[in-house]
């Protein structure tokens, strides 16, 4: 199975982005509010990766994926 998009929720949004920038050599867009505010980057598969904060304070950090 592809994932098509892969959301990771996170209180340290800068962080993950960085790490998955230098891990996989991609650079993540600027927030974009009709995904929550998330930030998208492409991987080399064309896969999708967005990292968020959480919506509300009892949401807790997860990765979540759609194929």
């Amino acid at each position: 199975m592809k994932v098509h998009y892969l959301e990771i929720v996170t209180r340290d949004i800068d962080a993950v982005c960085h790490a998955c920038e230098l891990s996989q050599r991609v650079s993540f867009s600027a927030p974009d509010e009709l995904l929550g505010g998330a930030r998208t980057a492409t991987l080399a598969d064309d896969s999708i990766v967005g990292v968020r904060g959480p919506f509300r304070e009892t949401e807790a950090t997860l990765v979540r994926h759609t194929g």
